[in-house]
């Protein structure tokens, strides 16, 4: 079963991460983050702890019905005990988990969002919160606060990730796959107008000396960094191959050297030039 710890007195605190978004109600916001999951020696794992969290969802969500009584085996008579004594509004459930993809699939699956990824003031390490916003929150806090809903939460700490990527130690891949779930929410809205990340008529020419291979990569590689934020942030709709993005990620936002950016991607400098035209 679950570990549950409303009080919250461990070192990550989620309510920490909260600061990094002004427009939520953070005083007044109440949750529960789950320390631990469980497993019975005689129970598939995953099913299991799936399904406690599941049921721990829906309790917390207000719909611990008949049919859930039905779902939990004897065994669990306890557990359903304590959830039936939780009282009161509560606007989430949160985890701190490992910066990986193999942690993000795991939470995934059972239905957390990411929240945020980094330094947390009570905590030396990179961390990753993640929530599942539950019906308290899309009721009291989402439709009565601006800019509240997972979705904006979500864009505003991108915007905050894009701009932290250049000093977090943290997997490249994992990075990109937060990266590209953002471009996705972009699109998924209203379109947005292109517009070129430069106006200076001097870089123009040099990006256009560049692409016909007249120019070296030096010449334009101080737009790098702006062109890598609008495009990540999604205000830059243009489609990108995987390898421009890996190539335009670790020269715009992780500011790595084209040596390194070979060692990572095991690319020439050929190919990195010829994926860095396509870029531009």
């Amino acid at each position: 079963m679950p570990v549950l710890n409303e009080e919250d007195p461990l070192r990550v605190q989620i309510k920490e991460v909260f600061e990094y978004f002004p427009q939520l109600p953070s005083d007044s916001l109440i949750g529960v983050r789950i320390v631990h999951v469980f497993a019975l020696p005689d129970a598939p794992e995953e099913e299991y702890q799936s399904t406690s969290l599941k049921l721990l969802t829906r309790y917390y969500n207000g719909h611990m019905a008949q049919d859930v009584v039905e779902e939990v085996p004897q065994r669990e008579a306890n557990f359903l005990t304590q959830l039936r004594q939780k009282k009161g509004r509560v606007h989430y459930i949160g985890v701190c988990t490992n910066p990986s993809s193999e942690d993000l699939d795991l939470w995934e699956s059972r239905g957390f969002k990411i929240l945020f990824v980094g330094h947390v003031k009570s905590m030396v390490e990179i961390t990753c919160v993640m929530i599942i916003p539950l019906h308290d929150y899309e009721v009291h806090v989402a439709r009565h606060f601006g800019n509240c809903s997972f979705d904006e939460l979500f864009r505003a700490f991108s915007r905050i990730f894009i701009r932290a990527l250049a000093y977090l130690v943290i997997d490249h891949f994992f990075a990109l796959r937060i990266l590209r779930r953002n471009i996705e929410l972009v699109q998924q809205g209203e379109p947005v107008p292109a517009k070129k990340p430069w106006e200076n008529p001097t870089d123009e020419k040099r990006i256009e000396a560049f692409i016909r291979g007249t120019h070296q990569i030096e010449l334009v590689i101080h737009l790098v960094p702006s062109i890598a934020r609008a495009y990540f942030d999604g205000s830059l709709p243009v489609l990108l191959s995987t390898d421009q993005e890996c190539v335009l990620f670790l020269l715009g936002l992780r500011c790595y050297l084209g040596r390194q950016v070979k060692e990572v991607l095991h690319l020439t400098d050929d190919e990195i030039l010829q994926h860095m035209r396509g870029v531009f």
